[in-house]
C-alpha cells in the first residue's frame, strides 16, 4: 500500500510544482473523474483495482490514495516554494506547458 500512497503523493506534488495554474485549479475535477473511472474498473475487476481483490482490498486502496493526498497537502508549501524557483528559470510559458500536458495526457481507461 505504501507504493500506492507514494505514487499518489508524488502525482499531486508534481502537479503543484509544475502545472500551470489554469490546469492546477482543474485538478479536483480530474481527480474526481479518475476516482469514478477507478470505481467503474473495480466493478469490472479490471485495471489496477484488480490487484486489490474484494471490498477490503478496494477500501485499502482508497485509504492509501487518501493518505497520499493528505501527505501531499502537508508538503504543498515546500512545492510552492520550488514552483517559485522554477518560474525564474523556465523556458516554456504556462500556455505551452498546458498544451503539452493536454496533448499527451492519458485516457481514463489507461489510469484506472
Amino acid at each position: 500500500m505504501r507504493r500506492l500512497e507514494l505514487i499518489e503523493r508524488n502525482r499531486l506534488l508534481l502537479a503543484i510544482k509544475l502545472f500551470p495554474w489554469s490546469l492546477l485549479w482543474l485538478n479536483p475535477v480530474y481527480f474526481a473523474a479518475r476516482v469514478a473511472a477507478g470505481l467503474a474498473a473495480a466493478r469490472r475487476a479490471e485495471g489496477d483495482t484488480a490487484h486489490f481483490p474484494g471490498l477490503r482490498g478496494k477500501w485499502a486502496m482508497a485509504c492509501a490514495l487518501m493518505r497520499g493526498d493528505l501527505e501531499a497537502l502537508r508538503l504543498a508549501p515546500r512545492m510552492l516554494r520550488k514552483r517559485a524557483q522554477i518560474r525564474r528559470i523556465r523556458r516554456l510559458t504556462p500556455g505551452e506547458v498546458r498544451r503539452l500536458i493536454l496533448a499527451h495526457r492519458l485516457s481514463l481507461r489507461e489510469v484506472a
